[in-house]
């Protein structure tokens, strides 16, 4: 994983306004796709961006966003099994981001596009393993796991973490720029051995 992506890098409106743009993201596209709502594209973000603590932090809010937006807006009915079922999203969504997380770790001398691929990759795997367990074993609605249903959810997050890692990508360019001193300002002198250059 290169600098670029860790957050304790970046200022501080950078660190507050990436996880709130998750948390925002996740409730707008709750209101749209309700059941297909890209929590491992989500997972994903948090785990390339930020630490495993604050990933599994961030999946938590990005969750209770989506749980607001159903119940407060969609008008998820108000069951046991209803709540049942967010609760096994909650799960869900961690194990899917501690997953990313480890392979983000794994494969920290790739890019960040191998990265971000082969995370998606097992997020969305266990994700959705997970969830049709639960199903079977308690919840029912099996149906939801045919070809079709989870090729669109896998559509949707690879499209949300298209969108994504794009937008943080320029955020760090634009940060990085700010921070570029002008020719004018630019230290001259050389480095001394061990150190490394100013650029």
């Amino acid at each position: 994983m290169t600098q670029s992506w860790q957050s304790h890098t970046h200022p501080l409106w950078l660190r507050f306004a990436w996880p709130a743009l998750l948390i925002a993201v996740s409730a707008t596209l709750t209101l749209g796709f309700a059941c297909a709502t890209p929590f491992a594209a989500l997972a994903v973000m948090a785990a390339l961006t930020l630490t495993r603590g604050e990933a599994a932090a961030l999946t938590m809010a990005i969750w209770l966003a989506n749980q607001l937006a159903g119940y407060l807006v969609l008008g998820y009915p108000q069951t046991v099994n209803s709540f049942a079922a967010g609760g096994a999203l909650a799960v869900a969504a961690i194990a899917s981001t501690l997953t990313a997380r480890a392979i983000v770790l794994k494969l920290a001398a790739s890019g960040g596009l191998v990265q971000a691929a082969s995370a998606l990759a097992g997020a969305c795997a266990l994700y959705e393993v997970l969830l049709f367990l639960v199903a079977i074993a308690w919840l029912g609605g099996t149906e939801t796991f045919a070809l079709s249903v989870v090729g669109r959810i896998l559509f949707v997050n690879v499209l949300t973490l298209i969108g994504l890692y794009a937008a943080y990508q320029l955020a760090v360019v634009f940060t990085v720029r700010q921070r570029v001193p002008s020719s004018a300002t630019w230290p001259r002198t050389s480095s001394r051995p061990g150190e490394s250059s100013p650029g």
